[in-house]
């Protein structure tokens, strides 16, 4: 079912699509930082590619990118489910191979599509910069009072150790969140008939725990934590809490979703 499944995710316009904007938004922000950069004068300080990425840097694309997460995570497959329901697919899905299987196998698909719709844009942007600029260590003494790096950031003893296996964690994660936001949309689904909704509800989920995020002082949103130069610190319990939530609200909207789909 998986196979089947992964074959209707090849065929599927949308998973493209947000593939596109997501690669247009981080190479947009690859074009404006290396444009400020060559427009600005001339710094004792090297710029390191490291710290110029899309999770490393300070921009309003940055922030425009981490709000669009669940959009972009959700978009290419998780929405299949309202296509299966109009054109009663679903119940010759079901006939096939039963309906937990079924399920199994959109929430599966769903959340490595999502994957791949966040961390394939971010490679692009990170590899754009490794390819333009060079990859430095980042030496705190010098970049902290130029504020370009911060202490905040998870695992900040790796970034000046380990920078580039520090990168591709952060891609990592940044993909698991997608995954989150797309599993989560497609649970959604299973009770809503319209897919905008089950799009827009994840991204208000992430805006408001953003929100309690300043008023705590830390890190709970995807918004906050993948931000690498975000304000509120950042530490391990604050992404297993909120894989935590987003699975646990997943869990019970698959639960009582299956359920309806025998009725």
């Amino acid at each position: 079912m998986i196979a089947v499944q992964l074959r209707r995710l090849r065929q599927s316009k949308l998973f493209y699509i947000s593939l596109l904007l997501g690669v247009l938004i981080t190479s947009a922000h690859y074009i404006q930082t290396t444009r400020t950069i060559l427009q600005g004068e001339a710094s004792t300080i090297p710029d390191s590619s490291y710290l110029l990425w899309l999770n490393a840097s300070d921009s309003e694309i940055t922030n425009l990118f981490f709000l669009l997460v669940p959009i972009l995570a959700a978009l290419p497959f998780s929405t299949q489910f309202l296509v299966d329901r109009k054109t009663n697919y679903y119940e010759l899905m079901m006939m096939r191979s039963g309906k937990y299987k079924y399920l199994f196998s959109m929430l599966a698909v769903s959340a490595f599509a999502g994957f791949l719709a966040i961390a394939i844009p971010l490679l692009i942007n990170f590899l754009l910069f490794s390819l333009t600029f060079p990859a430095i260590h980042p030496d705190p003494f010098v970049y902290y009072t130029q504020g370009l790096f911060s202490f905040k950031t998870l695992f900040y003893s790796l970034q000046l150790n380990f920078p580039l296996i520090h990168t591709l964690f952060y891609i990592f994660l940044s993909g698991i969140i997608g995954s989150l936001f797309a599993v989560f949309s497609a649970a959604l689904c299973l009770h809503i008939r319209f897919s905008l909704i089950s799009l827009v509800i994840p991204v208000i989920i992430s805006i408001l725990i953003s929100g309690l995020s300043e008023l705590v002082e830390v890190g709970l949103s995807p918004i906050d934590f993948l931000d690498m130069n975000a304000t509120a610190p950042v530490y391990l319990w604050c992404i297993a809490l909120f894989g935590i939530l987003m699975i646990m609200l997943t869990f019970i909207l698959a639960i009582i979703g299956v359920r309806r789909l025998v009725r």
